[in-house]
């Protein structure tokens, strides 16, 4: 069997973001990797920070509304922490059809904790996308969050599980952490 993961993201200080797709189901709708590994393992993905800049017409809102999700955007000098996972060849088949709404599964290296390095595959949501929101300020975005929902469920509840899971991997994302404020603020 191959290794998934359901990608933790944080953002860091040192990168301003660095992040990895979190979970709170894990993470809905997170990049999700594959690696080999012997089950979950922290790794990271250098080149790469989270952002909530794709949309979600099928899982956290609808076409007419759509939800806001992570995807790991390229930025020089920026590192996803996340967890990778093995799985076999029939959940990656479910994670491509799940993924499908502009994602796209990639080959990648990602490094282990120790420095050594691990094939994955990971699932990106490149700009240009169908799906593709790209940026808006913070109070917009929440806001596009606090008023979603779709099929798997409200958007603020997939924000909030998010920085649940990032708050437990012990990862700081400013952006999510800045998000999950203005939710709760309102």
């Amino acid at each position: 069997g191959e290794t998934s993961a359901r990608w933790r993201q944080r953002r860091s200080s040192r990168c301003r973001s660095t992040a990895g797709r979190r979970t709170a189901n894990p993470s809905p709708g997170a990049a999700r990797q594959t690696a080999r590994n012997a089950g979950p393992e922290p790794a990271a993905r250098v080149g790469r920070e989270t952002q909530i800049w794709q949309g979600s017409h099928d899982h956290r809102g609808t076409p007419e509304a759509p939800g806001r999700v992570l995807t790991l955007v390229r930025t020089s000098g920026a590192t996803c922490a996340g967890v990778a996972y093995r799985v076999g060849a029939n959940v990656l088949g479910h994670l491509d059809v799940r993924e499908q709404n502009g994602y796209q599964r990639s080959p990648v290296r990602l490094q282990r904790r120790d420095g050594t390095e691990i094939d994955a595959w990971i699932y990106i949501a490149e700009p240009g996308n169908p799906a593709w929101l790209g940026d808006a300020p913070a109070p917009a975005i929440a806001d596009q969050i606090r008023r979603a929902s779709g099929p798997s469920g409200r958007n603020a509840e997939y924000l909030l599980r998010l920085a649940a899971a990032l708050r437990a991997l012990g990862e700081d994302d400013p952006h999510v952490f800045e998000l999950e404020r203005l939710l709760l603020d309102q």
